[in-house]
């Protein structure tokens, strides 16, 4: 991804693999293409096939994500995530083993938005 940043700053062409072309797809300003073969490259070089772009895919929404509704207790640190998550603050957990930092954690996923491409993007490349 920060390849194909760069190349849309530069105003280059970026040539990726077939699986990977959905996802560099998101850059807005970018021709890409995404051969599935060396041999597809070629004659597309040569004007002997022609390859279409790649579309760009979002993950389906996950369903059944945990949710904070199904735990008791805590209130101080449910209101920290609905803060963190509503104001898009970070985040740190600090505590003993077992006091729910993880589970917590888990849940933070369901009070978030969802993504826009640029955020998408960002998340993609830091990935």
């Amino acid at each position: 991804m920060p390849a194909a940043i760069a190349a849309a700053a530069a105003s280059r062409d970026l040539i990726r693999p077939h699986d990977c072309g959905s996802e560099v797809a998101w850059a807005e300003g970018l021709s890409i293409i995404a051969p599935p073969s060396l041999t597809s490259l070629v004659n597309h070089i040569h004007g002997r096939q022609v390859l279409h772009p790649p579309t760009p895919k979002m993950a389906p929404a996950r369903q059944n994500m945990p949710d904070l509704a199904d735990r008791k207790g805590q209130d101080t640190a449910r209101r920290v995530l609905e803060i963190a998550a509503a104001g898009g603050h970070h985040l740190l957990m600090v505590g003993l083993p077992g006091v729910g930092k993880s589970m917590l954690a888990t849940r933070l996923a369901g009070l978030l938005p969802p993504l826009n491409p640029a955020e998408a993007l960002e998340v993609t490349m830091l990935h």
